[in-house]
């Protein structure tokens, strides 16, 4: 009995030994422990849905343009963004000490940081020559990640069209080269996939009408434009007449041509509608400029084509192409409410 005894009272003296033992080995948080991990905590951003870690810095003004780059993935198109109103930016943030508050997210590759967003904030600190704080990080994420994140942020609503089909352009051209030496990758597959995920229709039609966009329109052509006023409908006209007459002996439609011409609309534009104009009357300017009657003194005086639709010994009735658009003439018996009628056809299809 007395050994019975003896053999409770060791086990209860065991476990309440390790009972102190447990308790000492729980670590209650203390303040240095929070404060440890809301600094590890304020560190991480979400990025298209996936954690990473961020470091903040500060880059001095005169450094900035060499310094801050803008992702490519960035739809905002730094040359558009200089003519764009950025001194209202300017003027709070002078009212605030010269002091940027928000930081710009980056992405560091070593070399340089590629902003994916703040990049109005980007043009206002080199145009003020403010000091940027920026937010970066070093993973290399996959671009659907980054895009996710950009198509996130309050600033993609005012991307304008332009912008839009630039970026897709850049991404199409990515993957294109990325994928140069994979037979299975088709670029029909990277084409609908680029434009599914830019939020453009990828029927058969659409993909034809973009690659032609892809190829004849360059940001150099609307360094001057109000971009944000101009339509994907006109940016698709513009370029289906400007992919038709580039293929005349002509070096009317040259790119460096067209920047001049391109230039000297967007100037025409701003005074003939203080700056309110469309697409449409862009559109306008530029066919009427580079029409053989235009003031663009390298739009040549022969610059059309005529096909003969009907001939017979009665009338005959042909299509002419230029620069103005299409037309029709005819003699003989053709009467003049025909030609009047055919003339609206052509109207409607080329507008169309």
């Amino acid at each position: 009995m007395t050994h019975q005894l003896s053999a409770i009272t060791k086990s209860i003296s065991a476990r309440e030994q390790k009972s102190d033992e447990d308790v000492k080995a729980l670590t209650l948080p203390t303040k240095e422990s929070e404060l440890l991990h809301e600094i590890d905590t304020l560190s991480k951003r979400m990025i298209g849905g996936v954690e990473v870690k961020v470091t903040k810095i500060l880059i001095r003004a005169a450094d900035i343009e060499s310094k801050v780059q803008v992702h490519k993935l960035n739809m905002r198109i730094q040359s558009f963004l200089k003519r764009r109103n950025v001194d209202d930016l300017i003027a709070d943030i002078e009212e605030n000490s010269g002091v940027i508050n928000e930081p710009v997210l980056c992405y560091f590759d070593g070399a340089s940081y590629h902003a994916i967003d703040g990049s109005r904030r980007r043009m206002a600190a080199l145009k003020g020559q403010f000091d940027l704080p920026l937010e970066y990080f070093t993973v290399d994420l996959p671009y659907k990640v980054i895009k996710a994140h950009i198509n996130s942020t309050n600033t993609s609503k005012d991307f304008s069209d332009f912008e839009k089909i630039i970026s897709a352009r850049n991404e199409y051209r990515d993957l294109l080269h990325a994928n140069a030496e994979d037979e299975s990758v088709k670029s029909k597959d990277l084409m609908v996939d680029v434009l599914e995920s830019n939020g453009f229709s990828s029927s058969n039609a659409s993909i034809s009408r973009m690659k032609k966009i892809f190829d004849y329109m360059h940001e150099e052509y609307f360094e001057f434009a109000r971009v944000n006023q101009i339509s994907q409908d006109s940016i698709r006209k513009l370029s289906e007449f400007i992919a038709k007459f580039s293929k005349i002996d002509s070096d009317a439609f040259s790119k460096e041509n067209l920047i001049r011409v391109f230039k000297s609309v967007f100037d025409e534009l701003e005074v003939e509608y203080d700056g309110e104009y469309s697409g449409a009357e862009m559109l306008s300017m530029f066919r009427k400029k580079m029409s053989p009657q235009g003031d663009n003194p390298k739009a040549q005086a022969m610059l059309s084509s005529t096909s003969t639709l009907i001939e017979n010994e009665d009338f005959k009735i042909e299509l002419i192409e230029s620069a103005k658009g299409w037309g029709v003439k005819g003699n003989g018996k053709l009467s003049k409410t025909f030609k009047e009628e055919f003339q609206q056809l052509l109207n409607k299809h080329y507008q169309d």
